[in-house]
């Protein structure tokens, strides 16, 4: 399994370094990282090619909004499976070979899902992996439970061939593009989520 991890990145300066740390401390390693800088009035660009690593590739663009630097991720990547992460957060250590597990677990699923973890963690986790069999009452099941969706950009794995189908992210949408594009998955893809943090 191969991974390409795409980071959007606008206005982050503060953040892209420890972001670019967290993806390079996975136990996993194979994979590339793509740095979509989208035209950032401050710092982000230069604080993002501090961070050297021959699998980092930081791509310079005028600014789009967040679906169209995705999309040129998507354009550039040179593996089959997808990952995302916003420019200010963190992919813990595990959260690769935890995709890993999954696909070998459901290898048929082109869509997986790792669990998001929030600053004060009022919920246990649960010790389980499972395929979605119905996106909407699973969503409002871990919404019940969590207060967070079953997934977000952070925590999504898509297998390339899934974006060639459905399309990719609706640079139109400036709000809910990831929610437009995860509909178009679950109406032809089954989800395969990990629940283990």
């Amino acid at each position: 399994m191969k991974f390409s991890i795409i980071i959007p990145l606008y206005n982050k300066q503060n953040y892209i370094r420890r972001t670019l740390e967290s993806v390079l401390s996975q136990t996993y390693t194979d994979f590339e990282v793509i740095v979509v800088n989208d035209g950032s009035k401050d710092n982000s660009l230069q604080e993002a090619k501090k961070v050297q690593d021959p699998r980092i590739r930081v791509i310079d663009k005028e600014n789009g909004g967040v679906s169209s630097a995705r999309n040129r991720g998507i354009r550039e990547a040179k593996n089959e499976w997808i990952c995302f992460l916003d420019a200010d957060d963190i992919m813990y250590a595990n959260c690769l070979e935890e995709y890993k597990k999954l696909h070998t677990d459901y290898p048929e699923v082109k869509v997986l899902c790792a669990s998001i973890d929030v600053n004060i963690k009022e919920y246990p986790s649960l010790d389980r992996r499972y395929v979605v069999t119905n996106y909407y009452k699973a969503n409002i099941y871990s919404e019940m439970r969590t207060g967070i969706s079953l997934l977000c950009t952070d925590c999504i794995c898509i297998h390339k061939s899934c974006l060639d189908e459905v399309g990719v992210f609706n640079p139109q949408y400036t709000h809910g593009e990831d929610l437009n594009l995860w509909d178009r998955l679950q109406a032809k893809y089954q989800f395969a989520k990990s629940e283990i943090a």
